[in-house]
């Protein structure tokens, strides 16, 4: 029997460590899958990836847990997209709200405005794709698996994972 479990963090430093660090234990997984390209993980080459996702990594290590990365690095700013004046409008506008809030789908609409005027759909599409194909490559046939991802994914992850389990979606 396998329980999937679907965290959305938020990156740049807005995940509050100590919490994810409760979450997991908590669910306690056989398996953690986390937003980092796996070949970078097994080189332990984390200077491109969120602090979130390392720390995760650092945690299920350290607990003796399979930890695998299912990232596909892809660069799905529009064209002539500002990353940084994107990552400056995103904190403004969830200042108020909490990296576990911000998985509930009225929360994540506060961030469509930005999304959709800085990522290239196309591109943000392919990624996900690829990144759900390395999910079904890594993925435990058994036991609890969490899968932390941006919650930027939450949505396309609902489609396409549809026996996952949302811990703070609701």
């Amino acid at each position: 029997m396998r329980k999937i479990f679907i965290i959305g963090t938020v990156h740049k430093g807005l995940t509050k460590l100590e919490e994810l660090k409760k979450a997991l234990e908590k669910i306690s997984p056989d398996q953690l899958l986390i937003e980092i390209e796996d070949k970078d993980l097994r080189m332990e080459i984390f200077d491109k990836y969120s602090n979130e996702m390392v720390f995760a990594y650092k945690w299920a290590k350290s607990n003796k847990i399979d930890v695998r990365g299912f990232d596909f690095s892809f660069d799905v700013s529009k064209e002539g997209a500002n990353n940084e004046e994107a990552i400056k409008e995103s904190k403004r506008a969830i200042k108020n709200i909490s990296w576990k809030e911000l998985n509930r789908e009225k929360n994540i609409k506060i961030l469509d405005k930005i999304y959709f005027k800085y990522v290239d759909l196309d591109k943000d599409r392919i990624r996900e794709e690829r990144m759900l194909n390395n999910i079904n490559k890594l993925i435990l046939k058994n036991g609890i698996i969490v899968i932390l991802t941006g919650i930027g994914h939450l949505r396309f992850f609902e489609e396409n994972l549809k026996e996952a389990i949302f811990p703070f979606r609701n």
